[in-house]
Parts: structure tokens; sequence; C-alpha cells
């Protein structure tokens, strides 16, 4: 199996400590980039091994959680998951190359866990929100194959200032371009709006049902639930149908987290 993460870990003895997202991400990894298949009793000794649990009934019992886990991933992902579970063992449907976003997804769940990736990294995760954008632009083609998708995010190698973007969006949206100086100033980036989706007509008449999408790969996705801020964009568009907007995340919250949102 693949080196333990940094973080995530921690000795169980009484009770279970580690964190399950963390080790669920860390026993796909070691599927997908290590050892193609992996049993319970295979998982129960790394663990013995590493130090985290003494006990292998007590471990089992934790596994057993963690493959319940598992199991919620592949119901909520169906034929896109890489992984099969026959009884006690999990295995890949094929290479990483196979499931190239889910594979994005993985590493960008479980690298930062890791110190020394962390250090070598650095702060700059310009480069993972620009692929995770693609992502989320080609799968909301796919999803909604009848509306047009743009990407719109800014970023150091895609750096339109909004100003100079908008009147590309208000094409697309077929509505006027509000008062943009007066209320967001020339030096506006991309004001929370990363893939812009229009339904369009062929009269090309004003009113389109559109969606405003925020991409959301890193640890502040909270944060970016307020974005795009649909009252300011109705001032930099004058919409006359008022858009939606949703966010894309790299994984599903679990009930717990978003019944606190």
């Amino acid at each position: 199996m693949l080196d333990k993460p940094s973080k995530g870990f921690s000795p169980s003895v009484t009770k279970h400590n580690s964190d399950d997202d963390i080790v669920c991400d860390w026993i796909e990894a070691s599927i997908l980039f290590d050892d193609i298949r992996l049993s319970k009793a295979e998982i129960v000794d790394a663990l013995i091994d590493l130090q985290i649990y003494i006990d292998s009934d007590f471990a089992f019992t934790y596994v057993d959680t963690l493959y319940n886990k598992l199991d919620k991933r592949a119901s909520c992902m169906g034929s896109s998951y890489p992984f099969n579970r026959r009884e006690h063992i999990i295995e890949t449907k094929g290479s990483w190359s196979d499931f190239v976003d889910y594979t994005f997804c993985l590493l960008a769940s479980v690298l930062p866990h890791y110190k020394n990736w962390r250090e070598e990294f650095g702060l700059d995760y310009g480069k993972q929100g620009d692929l995770f954008e693609a992502i989320t632009a080609l799968h909301l083609e796919l999803i909604l194959p009848e509306w047009d998708v743009m990407k719109c995010g800014w970023s150091r190698d895609h750096s339109t200032p909004l100003n100079e973007l908008l009147p590309d969006i208000s094409r697309h949206l077929c509505e006027r371009v509000g008062d943009f100086d007066y209320w967001a100033g020339k030096r506006a980036n991309d004001a929370g709006l990363d893939v812009l989706c229009v339904r369009k007509f062929p009269d090309q008449r004003p009113g389109f049902f559109s969606l405003l999408v925020q991409c959301a790969s890193g640890a502040d996705w909270v944060h970016k639930l307020r974005d795009p801020n649909l009252s300011r964009w109705k001032k930099y568009i004058d919409f006359a149908c008022t858009p939606s907007k949703a966010v894309s995340m790299r994984w599903s919250p679990e009930s717990e987290q978003c019944a606190k949102l």
C-alpha cells in the first residue's frame, strides 16, 4: 500500500480515532496506483503494521465501517466509480488513466494530507483550479447537451478581466450589459463565476434559463457557496429572467456537513 498520509491516522485502542474519509482516500489511491486489489485482511494488516491498531478484531470492525463508506461512494458514482467490490476484495476496473476525472479528484483530496508533498507543492493551486473548471465544464456539457457551456474563471493562465469578458457573456445570454464600471470597476476578475450555462432558444430573445457555476476544488468550499453573488450579477447583466447558481465540488459532503450550512 502507499505510504500513510501525515494527517488523518490516529492510534485507536478503545475507539476509532482516524478520519474515515482520509483513510478511504488512502485505500482507493493504494488500489488505483499500487496494489490493483486489496482484501479486508490486507487493510487490517496494514493498519496494524502502521501501529494504528493493536487488536485485529477491533481493526476489522473499523474496516467494516470503511467498506460501508466505499459502498456509498460506489452507489453515488454508478458506472463511473473505478472500483468493484467482491465480498471482502476491492479491485480496480482498469488503469487510473481510464478514470482520469475521478483520479484528479482523488489526488486533489489525498495529496494535501502528505506533509512532504504540501511543502514541495506550495500554496499555488491555480493549475488545480483550472483543471477542475475544465472537468466541470466538460461534464456539464454531457449532462446538459442542449445548453451552451462557457468557461469564465479567472486565473494566472486565463487572465482576461471581467470587463473584457462581459460582452461575450452578454452575447451568450442575449442580455444587455449593466453599468459594470460603476458596480465593479475595471480590476474585477471573475466575480465568482467559473462556468456559465445557458439554455438558448432560436428566437435569440432575452430571458433564457441560465446557470452560474462556482468551482470549488479546495478545502474552502463552504466559503465558495456564496458565489456567484446573484445580486451583484444582476447589476452586471440586465437579466430578463433571474439566473440560478450552483457549486461544483470534487467530493460529496456528508449530510451532517450540509445540515450545518
